[in-house]
């Protein structure tokens, strides 16, 4: 049992810094950990590349690695990019009375669809004994690669915003929220639902081309700041999506789509939007667990699904969406996968 022994967690961002929609899942982990008793291991002036401060970090680094006591627990989350962080873990591993708990966020090899990276990050992974993935999925894969039983599961992004309790009625509107620019199946979607429909599309994120909004049915709405954006959210549904295809999850982000629990099921949860996404996406299994939404087998098929759907079944789904979001606005998620660990 790890809970009476000193905690600590890597910090990778700053307190109080901005930070864009794709990182604000790592920024809630870090503060959800401080939360929660963990001591933050930060270096200073990471911005800042002058001598000084260069020295200062490395005497920091070498602080560090004399002072934690044994037996402690050390949270990190992977991928970790900078190398002062890569080289202070290695040299808290030489510490073997020290607990390591690898938060995997990410599997770059995976989304890439780089083969020789992703063997890198298994040898990488195979150093440690506890993890925290983000679904059932994840953790077979990586039980098969690691050959390790102590790796827990979130299951949801914790994200620490205001949940949306305002009334949303089912209509044939869907938000999607994300990078824009590396979402090419947007571009079908004019073809899928015709300007005469009345259908409608709101698109919020960066990376917009004018090019993916060539009908009044779908409408850019903006990047709207992540911690802003549940309660400015419109539409009666949120869909996860990625890749170029309106039909299957193809090439290495469908493959990764496959494994990954994507942040913005957290994002529609707390906005009230019950969730549409493909049927062999993992996520997928979780909307059907919590009964918040419904998969599909091509974005043709979402016109057809919300036309059968009755407005008790919705209303259904949004008051499951309201039982999820307690739990993911108050951190309940990492809480909970850390106590399995029994590291909290």
């Amino acid at each position: 049992m790890f809970n009476k022994q000193k905690k600590y967690f890597i910090r990778v961002y700053d307190p109080g810094i901005k930070v864009s929609h794709g990182k604000i899942g790592n920024l809630d982990i870090e503060k959800n950990l401080k939360r929660n008793n963990f001591r933050a291991i930060s270096f200073l002036l990471r911005n800042s590349f002058t001598l000084r401060s260069k020295f200062l970090r490395f005497f920091y680094l070498l602080k560090t690695i004399s002072t934690i006591p044994g037996n402690s627990v050390v949270v990190f989350q992977y991928p970790l990019y900078a190398r002062l962080e890569m080289l202070l873990l290695k040299l808290l591993r030489l510490n073997r009375s020290l607990k390591f708990v690898c938060f995997i966020t990410d599997i770059n090899g995976i989304k890439d669809g780089n083969t020789i990276l992703l063997r890198k990050e298994i040898n990488f992974f195979r150093q440690f004994s506890l993890f925290i993935v983000h679904n059932d999925t994840m953790k077979r894969w990586l039980s098969e690669k690691v050959a390790f039983d102590n790796i827990s599961i979130i299951e949801f992004f914790d994200f620490f915003a205001k949940t949306n309790h305002s009334e949303r009625n089912k209509k044939a509107e869907i938000a999607f929220a994300g990078n824009l620019e590396k979402s090419g199946f947007i571009e079908q979607l004019p073809l899928i639902f015709s300007k005469t429909s009345n259908f409608r599309i709101h698109l919020y994120g960066p990376g917009f081309q004018p090019k993916q909004e060539t009908g009044s049915n779908i409408q850019f709405e903006g990047v709207v700041a992540p911690y802003e954006l549940p309660l400015k959210i419109k539409g009666s549904f949120g869909l996860v999506w990625d890749g170029d295809s309106d039909y299957g999850l193809e090439g290495s982000l469908g493959t990764y789509f496959k494994i990954i629990s994507p942040h913005k099921l957290s994002l529609y949860i707390l906005s009230g939007l019950p969730l549409i996404t493909h049927s062999e996406a993992a996520c997928a299994h979780l909307i059907k667990k919590y009964r918040i939404g419904f998969v599909v087998n091509s974005i043709t098929e979402i016109k057809n699904c919300i036309h059968s759907l009755s407005d008790d079944e919705y209303q259904m789904m949004k008051v499951n969406c309201n039982a999820l979001a307690e739990r993911i606005s108050t951190g309940q998620n990492l809480q909970e996968a850390l106590r399995k660990l029994s590291v909290y």
